[in-house]
Parts: structure tokens; sequence; C-alpha cells
């Protein structure tokens, strides 16, 4: 007998298999310590671009219009403390404040107020430097600049697409719907209109828009769009589960900067490597207690088992009630509404959340409404309709649920316990030996 002890939320979870413990195993990212500081990191990136024939330091920037666009409200990066850096750099290749300005890559976010944007970008530079947050509702922003190979009406916000040099300064990380951030998000959504967003973030429906799938649709159309317009150099952060810096890597070429950050995040901070699907996953949430991660976690728990598998997922807390005006709709309704993209005395900033919202739920049922696998829930109490959508059965205890897999005991098969389901990507197919 193999005894387990997991913990989800504030409850420790214990349990008995009766398997030989060489069929288990744990997948769990590294999620590392920080390295060095933002300021000497943001320097290695320039000093050592991938592309070191093309270094920064041999630009002439001199009479140049610059624009640096960086991530806003909405990611955690500390642009207060990467931006002077930056700024020294440029000085020395002849940029003058006069020709640098600092653009918030909000897309359909809220915009930033004054306040807001001291807040990601300092006083400081708030104070000296002309500072934008991008609108993509206001038509005044924005610039055409013609059609992508899909069809995508392409309008950039005015000040970006005036440049004569753009820079960009931001996070990787594993996302929902393009996979990673970085590279070129930073231009769709980032600083992108209302129109051209919609179009994009339509592709998002794709099974290929998910956590750690950097080729999808939605990132290829982004990175199709982010070649029309051009960014002249791009600075992109790996950070851990903490916000903590761990290295960056820059260049010319925003898409092979934002894959090494990939490669490196997937080998060393978020990303867990697994042989084969399991006959049975048991992932628990950590020290997580917000229910809302519970679908992430469960769509990751989902990558490592077989078809026809069973998954025991331990619960961090009870689910609240639902506050859901979309879970009752049928698949087709939730595509339909999406659209319509339209709606009455509603702005396009409005519309755009709602959008969201109704995505939010598509994805929520990738993790909660797939009848692929058995699941088990333990510990919080769940509602109905997750029973019912999941085809779920519910359990008090861990051995409880053990205990109804027990006719597995006597056939040969694999066992994968996630112990902190919601941060890790599952990844499959890694060389031993391979590095950054």
């Amino acid at each position: 007998m193999i005894e387990i002890t997991l913990k989800s939320g504030e409850r420790i979870f214990d349990g008995k298999i009766g398997i030989h413990k060489g069929r288990i195993s744990f997948l769990k990212s590294d999620s590392p310590e920080p390295t060095l500081s933002w300021e000497k990191l943001t320097l290695s990136a320039i000093n050592n671009a991938i592309d070191e024939d093309l270094p920064l330091s041999k630009e002439d920037l001199t009479g140049k219009k610059i624009a640096i666009i960086v991530d806003d409200w909405g990611r955690p990066t500390p642009v207060y403390l990467i931006a002077p850096t930056v700024i020294e750099v440029l000085h020395k290749i002849g940029a003058k404040d006069e020709d640098i300005s600092f653009i918030t890559a909000s897309g359909m976010h809220n915009p930033m107020d004054r306040e807001d944007l001291e807040k990601k970008l300092g006083k400081e530079i708030v104070g000296r430097f002309k500072c934008y947050s991008h609108d993509g509702e206001d038509i005044e922003q924005l610039e055409f600049i013609g059609i992508s190979d899909l069809g995508t009406p392409v309008w950039i916000n005015r000040v970006v697409a005036k440049a004569d040099y753009r820079i960009a300064v931001g996070r990787v990380f594993p996302h929902p719907t393009y996979g990673y951030e970085g590279g070129y998000k930073m231009i769709v959504p980032g600083v992108a209109s209302f129109e051209t967003i919609l179009r994009d973030h339509s592709m998002n429906f794709s099974p290929y828009s998910d956590y750690g799938i950097v080729e999808n649709p939605s990132r290829r159309e982004a990175e199709a769009i982010g070649n029309m317009v051009g960014l002249n150099y791009i600075i992109n952060y790996v950070m851990n589960f903490q916000d903590e810096p761990i290295i960056a890597f820059g260049g010319r070429d925003a898409i092979k900067v934002q894959r090494r950050c990939v490669e490196y995040g997937d080998n060393y901070v978020w990303g867990a490597r697994y042989e084969r699907p399991a006959d049975l996953v048991i992932a628990s949430m950590g020290e997580e207690k917000n229910w809302n991660k519970v679908a992430f976690a469960l769509s990751m728990a989902r990558r490592v088992c077989k078809e026809g598998g069973i998954i025991i997922f331990l619960l961090p807390c009870n689910e609240p009630e639902s506050k859901n005006e979309y879970r009752e709709l049928t698949l087709s309704e939730l595509l339909r509404l999406h659209e319509k993209r339209t709606w009455q005395n509603l702005s396009e900033r409005d519309v755009q959340w709602k959008l969201k919202a109704i995505r939010s739920e598509f994805y929520r049922r990738r993790g909660f409404c797939d009848d692929r696998h058995f699941i088990k829930f333990v510990g919080g109490n769940v509602l109905p309709i997750t029973l019912k959508e999941t085809k779920g059965e519910w359990y008090e205890t861990l051995q409880e649920a053990l205990e109804s897999c027990k006719s597995l005991w006597r056939k040969e098969i694999d066992i994968i316990i996630l112990p902190e389901a919601s941060k890790v990507i599952p990844l499959n197919n890694y060389k031993k030996g391979e590095d950054v």
C-alpha cells in the first residue's frame, strides 16, 4: 500500500493506494527562485540579444520618434523598475526624451488614468515622457494599416503606427487562448482596435487556442498582423508563480524572442514533463483556494488522463452558487450570442466585456464539460449542475474515492498525481539533455 497526503486549499487529504509505487508519478512545475534584478535582466536581454549580429547598441535613434509599448494593469510586470534602464540605453544611441512615448498594451481593457500609469510606469517616467493608455474603442487614437491575409481589418494605435522605432516590453506566461503571453500579443490585442481584436478573439474557440499551445489560430493571426505593423526590438520576461523575475530575452525578432521565453518556461518554470497518459489522475490545488482556478486545474488533469480514465479531483473549497448567466445555454446558443457582436445601448468596451464573459464560459466548459473521463470530486461541496455537466460523483474523503477505484488495482495501470494542478502545464515528449 502506498500512502499519499495532498493539500487542496486549507484541507489535507490522506489516502492509501494498493499499487506498486513504481507506477505512480508526481507532476509538478519547478517555479524557481528569482535570479537577477529587473534592471540586470533588462540589460542582459539588451546586451545579449538572440540575434547578436544586430545589437541595439548599433542603432542610431537620433531624431527618431520612439514608441515603447508596455503591458498594462492586467499584468504584474513592474515597468517602473524596467523603464529607466531602457531609457538609459536609448539615450546612449541618440534618443531624446521629447521623442519617446510610452503606450500601454491595454487592448479593450479599461483605460488607465494618470494614477494607474504612475503605478505601472512610475511617477518619474509619467512626469517626464508622453504616456498613453491605449483605448481600442477610441477611433481618434487609431490608424488603419491594411487587411490581413485572413481578412482581419487592422487598426492600430496611431502613436505606434507613426513611430519610427517600436519597442515592446512585457511578460511571457501561460495564457488561456494565445497559449502564452508576450511577443506580438503586444500588438494584437495590445494596441489594436475593437474591430481587429474582435476578429482575432473569434478564433479563441479553436481547441488549439489553449494554455501551453503556442501554435494556435489566435496567436497565428496576431503574429501575422504583428509582422504587418512591425517591432524593432522586444524584451520579454519569464516570471515564476510569485511574479518574480527569472530570465529575460531580447532581440529584433518578436516571434523568436517569445518562443525562447516559452521554451525556457516550459523547461524550468511552469512546465512538467510526462511520458504517457495515466489510467488514474489525482489532482489537488495545493495552496490555491480560488474556485475560479478549478476549471483550469481540471483541464490540466484531463491532459494527462487516458480517454476513459478516472480523475480524482480534490476541491479547495465549496463551489459558490453560480451567477453565470450563460451557463444554461447550449454550445450553439453560446456561439451565436458571441457572433452577434452588437448590443443596443452598449459601448464597444461593454460589448467586449460581454464577449469575454461568453468566451470564459466556453473555456470553463473545456475543463468541466468533457465526457472522455470519469470525474470523482472530493471534499468541498459541488453544485448539482456541476455534477450533471461532468457526469461526476462526489466523495467526502480521498480514501472513499480511492476505494471506488479498487477494481483498477488488479490491473497494470499508471497513476499521475498533480499536487498543484493550477500551477502546471503538462508537456509530453521531453528529450533529456535538451537545454535552452
